[in-house]
């Protein structure tokens, strides 16, 4: 307690997830450059939430997989997965269109000791802070295509 709150996403925010990495020695591969040292630099100052828009075998599958829950430099408080989410009505084109946002009120509503005023999210897909945008840090989306870096 007392620290500030950092909601991440995963998919294209922390790591480039590809179906054919699953079961092989690729785990590295797909993780942003120096995601590790982010996570043990930022883990000072801030609790650190996973919010992936993914089910949650697939969440709990990279966590695991990519050493994140067990990074002794590092603690994952809690993780929450696509169920966590619900659905708005925006606008594309002048047209309507239904997507689901990452509500940061659901994790307000339950631990008191984080408000809009001292949590950041941070995503690759700025819809998702439909519901508390002055929250939201956009990051460039990060996908894998060229060899990794050695240091993770």
């Amino acid at each position: 307690q007392g620290k500030r709150l950092l909601v991440l996403d995963l998919d294209h925010t922390l790591l480039h997830f590809s179906r054919h990495m699953v079961n092989t020695s690729k785990h590295n591969e797909m993780l942003r450059p120096y995601m590790h040292k982010f996570l043990e630099r930022v883990y000072r100052h801030y609790d650190i939430v996973i919010w992936s828009q993914t089910k949650w075998t697939w969440v709990e599958i990279k966590l695991t997989e990519l050493g994140m829950l067990s990074n002794s430099k590092y603690s994952i408080c809690f993780a929450l997965d696509d169920s966590s989410m619900f659905k708005v009505v925006g606008f594309k084109n002048g047209k309507p269109k239904r997507h689901k946002v990452k509500a940061l009120g659901l994790i307000w509503a339950r631990f008191h000791h984080w408000t809009r005023q001292n949590s950041v999210h941070i995503d690759d897909l700025a819809r998702n802070f439909a519901m508390n945008p002055e929250c939201g840090l956009k990051c460039k989306p990060f996908r894998r295509d060229k060899e990794p870096e050695q240091d993770t």
